[in-house]
């Protein structure tokens, strides 16, 4: 029975960590995680950032950026998103453990650890608040450890925690919270002579290890700062909060919400439900400790959706006791109690793993870690393009590819990025807001802070929120496209992006070796009279990629409509120029006859005549 379970609960956490979630701060943890390795000190703002170089940055996170980094540059992308699943399947098994530590039965502990796995699934993305779980579960389970065995050594064991959990995530303060929440709530039960309190001299060791901690804590590169910071992040630029999805407050019982679950509500309520049947039934044995602990996160979780997963995974353990404490009172028993839960097991594990391969089967099909972290998200190519053309500037980009940014082309400052209101206060994410949303300052936006690039979702990709920035971008003299591969477009501003134009017209800069790059390549080739040029690239491309295709495709279709609409010597070229590129010799030379015969203009004229000569199509 108990290897059923724990297979339900390894397959319920393997279902949690196989959700694709994006790696927004991953890419700008393991940025910094490899500054540091390899300068050997944390980095200042102004490495990454030239909008506030120089602005105060209280990095607590640094020792989970390097653990990143050093699974990155061992084993890749497979090894973070492995170390993923093992982190998410050891949350889950733990917080069953803790619950069949405290005397639940081994169904309850299972059914509450699998269900805090559904409220954690979209929520446990690679970053460095995966720690403020681990942190928050080792600690209530040491602290159970010693309230049931009564071993005042493995209380040595909170300092050494805290001491690491500092330095991993800021969250080591609700760590701290906790602690000491557990400490005052037992050392007044203590001090009342409640049944089954601490003995004075345990409840004092538990207040001297809390008291240990929090000196542990300054065991950092901030000292005392690292204390106060968490109170100063929360209390300032409520602009952020009210921004920032996951900082909004969830919306229970409603599918398809960013950052939560449907299932939590269900989750919270079956919670209070089985808090309130356990302390009717049986008040002795209810867990007034642990029942603060749960309150305190539920509060936390109600006002902001990053906060979900930690009151699932607290609440599993404290759910399962009063679900047991229930059924004792109601003296459940059956005698195919045993053989039930097996066949219910089995039947999970299998609805599971089909719903898991087909899962699999359609969003990993471009790799491992790709599938999971969203890697269609990122301009791959775009920044594969900045790399190969060193030429200075400032960028200006989507918030959400900033740390790519870091991460993938380190030599160049980002705009914005995803330390959010660690480095950049809420006057300034205002003035991006203005970008994102084409807000008639945006272009003020941009002359303040000399932008000579921007990296923006093409209007070709389905981003429908960002589209008017390239819309508005397009049709303005002062901003001119130097690359686009249909999903990220990067355009050049006339003066101070004066490099990347020049060279843009004089076909000096260098494009990836992919299709819409390289597609790109040849518009570049037409635009600049080109015209030879870019029908073998198109043609060569085409060919290379296996695009090549005998039928006219849908943009040849409207610009042959366009043609026939408007009759535009210009249109016919263009015309001419897909069917020749497709190799239809016939169609290719009409075309070239009729834009001809319409006016076109010389340099188009020059290289039409010279087409028909090559396809046999003059008189």
């Amino acid at each position: 029975m108990l290897i059923l379970l724990g297979a339900t609960l390894v397959a319920f956490g393997v279902w949690a960590a196989l959700e694709t979630v994006s790696a927004t701060d991953l890419y700008w943890a393991m940025a910094t995680g490899r500054y540091i390795v390899e300068h050997g000190e944390i980095p200042r703002t102004d490495v990454f950032s030239y909008t506030y170089a120089g602005a105060p940055w209280s990095n607590q996170e640094w020792l989970s950026q390097i653990l990143f980094w050093e699974l990155w540059a061992h084993g890749g992308g497979t090894t973070v998103a492995v170390f993923r699943i093992v982190v998410t399947v050891g949350l889950v098994v733990f917080a069953a453990w803790l619950g069949f530590r405290r005397g639940a039965s081994s169904l309850a502990a299972t059914l509450m650890a699998c269900a805090a796995a559904a409220v954690c699934r979209p929520s446990l993305d690679i970053r460095p608040h995966l720690f403020q779980f681990v942190g928050t579960l080792v600690l209530i389970g040491l602290v159970d450890l010693f309230r049931r065995r009564l071993r005042p050594p493995l209380l040595a064991l909170l300092p050494l925690l805290m001491a690491v959990w500092v330095n991993t995530h800021f969250s080591f303060i609700f760590g701290l919270g906790v602690l000491g929440l557990l400490a005052a709530v037992e050392t007044v039960r203590t001090l009342l002579r409640l049944p089954e309190s601490l003995p004075r001299r345990d409840a004092l060791w538990l207040d001297a290890a809390a008291a240990a901690s929090v000196l542990a804590c300054l065991l950092n590169p901030q000292g005392v700062q690292a204390l106060l910071f968490p109170f100063t992040l929360l209390g300032s630029d409520e602009l952020w909060r009210q921004e920032i999805i996951e900082w909004a407050p969830p919306v229970l019982f409603r599918r398809g919400e960013p950052f939560t679950t449907a299932f939590l509500g269900y989750y919270l309520a079956a919670q209070l439900l089985a808090a309130i049947a356990a302390l009717v039934m049986r008040p002795r044995r209810f867990d007034w400790s642990n029942a603060l602990v749960v309150a305190t996160t539920a509060a936390m979780a109600l006002g902001a959706r990053r906060f979900g997963p930690l009151f699932a995974l607290v609440a599993a353990p404290f759910g399962a006791q009063n679900l047991t404490l229930v059924a004792r009172g109601l003296a459940v028993r059956t005698a195919w109690q045993a053989a039930a839960v097996a066949l219910a097991c089995l039947a999970t594990i299998g609805v599971l793993a089909r719903s898991t391969l087909a899962y699999v089967r359609a969003r990993y099909q471009a790799g491992f870690f790709a599938g999971m972290s969203q890697q269609w998200i990122f301009p791959q190519g775009a920044v594969d393009f900045l790399n190969r053309n060193p030429l200075p500037a400032r960028l200006a980009h989507l918030y959400q590819w900033g740390g790519y940014l870091m991460f993938e082309a380190p030599g160049r400052g980002v705009f914005i990025d995803g330390r959010g209101h660690t480095v950049y206060p809420g006057s300034f994410y205002l003035e991006y807001k203005h970008l994102e949303d084409c807000e008639p300052e945006c272009s003020d936006v941009l002359d303040r802070h000399g932008v000579s690039l921007v990296l923006w979702p093409s209007q070709n990709l389905a981003f429908a929120q960002y589209v008017l920035l390239p819309y508005q971008l397009r049709r303005s003299r002062d901003w001119r496209v130097v690359y686009d591969d249909g999903q990220a477009v990067v355009f050049a501003h006339a003066e101070r992006g004066r490099e990347w134009i020049d060279a843009y017209t004089g076909l000096r800069l260098q494009y990836p070796d992919t299709l819409p790059a390289q597609l790109f390549l040849a518009d570049a080739y037409f635009a600049a009279g080109e015209f030879e040029r870019a029908r073998r690239q198109t043609q060569e491309t085409l060919a290379r990629f296996g695009a090549t295709t005998a039928q006219p495709t849908p943009i040849e279709r409207q610009m042959q409509a366009l043609a026939e609409r408007g009759d535009s010597p210009i249109a016919w070229f263009h015309v001419a120029m897909n069917r020749d590129v497709r190799n239809d010799t016939t169609g290719a030379a009409e075309a070239y006859r009729r834009a001809l015969d319409r006016g076109l203009p010389e340099a188009h004229a020059k290289y039409a005549r010279e087409a028909l000569a090559r396809l046999g199509g003059l008189p």
